[in-house]
C-alpha cells in the first residue's frame, strides 16, 4: 500500500489473493483530520470483527484479515484521550464470498474545531 496524500494505491499481487475457499478483507484507515488541536495528530481505530477486536488502524495503515464465506459485521471506535471523541465509531456488514476481495475505508473528519474537546 503507497499513501499519496487523502488518496491510497493498493497493489494486490498474487501473494495478496484469498486463500482457497476464503474471502480476503482490508480496512484502511484514512487520517482526514483538519482539527486545529490536534494537527500531526494520527488517528488510532481499534477494528472489530462479529465482536471481537482484532487490530487497529493507526494514521494512514491498513489492516487486514481472511475469513470463510458468511455474513460478518465490521467495527471501527476511534482511541482518544478525549471522552467525547471515544465514543465516535462506525458499523458496516458484508457478506463475504470465497475468492473475493472486500475493502473498508475508515476516515475521521473532523474540521472547524476552536475549543479543546472535553
Amino acid at each position: 500500500m503507497r499513501s499519496r496524500g487523502n488518496k491510497f494505491d493498493l497493489k494486490t499481487s498474487d501473494a495478496e489473493q484469498p486463500e482457497p475457499g476464503k474471502a480476503l478483507f482490508y480496512v484502511i484507515g484514512q487520517d482526514g483530520s483538519q482539527d486545529i488541536f490536534c494537527k500531526g495528530c494520527e488517528i488510532v481505530a481499534h477494528v472489530g470483527l462479529n465482536g471481537d477486536w482484532i487490530g487497529a488502524v493507526n494514521g494512514n495503515s491498513s489492516l487486514s484479515g481472511s475469513v470463510a464465506p458468511g455474513e460478518y459485521h465490521l467495527c471501527t471506535q476511534w482511541q482518544s484521550r478525549f471522552s467525547t471523541r471515544s465514543k465516535r465509531l462506525a458499523l458496516a456488514s458484508f457478506n463475504a464470498e470465497a475468492g473475493k476481495i472486500y475493502y473498508f475505508r475508515m476516515r475521521l473528519i473532523t474540521q472547524g474545531n476552536t475549543r479543546r474537546p472535553s
